[in-house]
């Protein structure tokens, strides 16, 4: 029998604060190698030349935003509470990844037009909405959105090889 000696401290946010953060980064490495396979794929399809810095530069851009996002140097508004700054700073990644996404349309403008568009689409899908998965927390919706987008891919995959198919038999048919 011992007297009960303690001290109670209310701590005014979660246990942990960064826990939106923490688990949207294994989404953002997912997201990484989804979107640089995707990216070469493209590039394959659409028999371009694979130049290995452009896809190094690709690779490096799509790095920023969540190396900015890991270091939490992002200004907190007085109206988001401490408690949802981890949440808030991954509802932020869109916009983050704005002067990336500029970088990657001004390094790339000498492609041709329609890889251009589409590794731009596929880097704002892969940077800036797959990452936003991890604040569901809802396991099933989650799991069935992730499966949704792994048949998107499977389906732009197929389109991209059908459309690659038709400009050869329309080039072909031309000569």
């Amino acid at each position: 029998m011992s007297p009960v000696v303690g001290l109670d401290v209310t701590q005014g946010w979660p246990y942990a604060p960064y826990q939106a953060v923490i688990t949207a980064l294994p989404y953002i490495q997912r997201a990484f190698i989804l979107f640089m396979a995707l990216t070469v794929l493209t590039l394959l399809f659409l028999n371009l030349r694979i130049d290995a810095w452009q896809i190094l530069l690709l690779a490096a851009l799509f790095c920023l935003p969540p190396l900015v996002l890991m270091t939490g140097g992002i200004p907190l508004p007085a109206s988001v509470s401490m408690s949802n700054f981890a949440e808030y700073q991954v509802r932020l990644l869109p916009i983050i990844s704005l002067i990336p996404l500029l970088l990657v349309y001004f390094s790339f403008r000498k492609q041709p037009r329609t890889p251009l568009i589409l590794i731009l689409i596929l880097m704002v899908f892969f940077l800036c909405i797959y990452p936003q998965v991890s604040i569901i927390t809802d396991e099933q919706k989650r799991n069935a959105i992730l499966g949704s987008v792994q048949i998107a891919m499977i389906v732009y995959l197929f389109g991209l090889a059908l459309y690659n198919r038709v400009q050869g038999l329309i080039q072909n048919s031309i000569k």
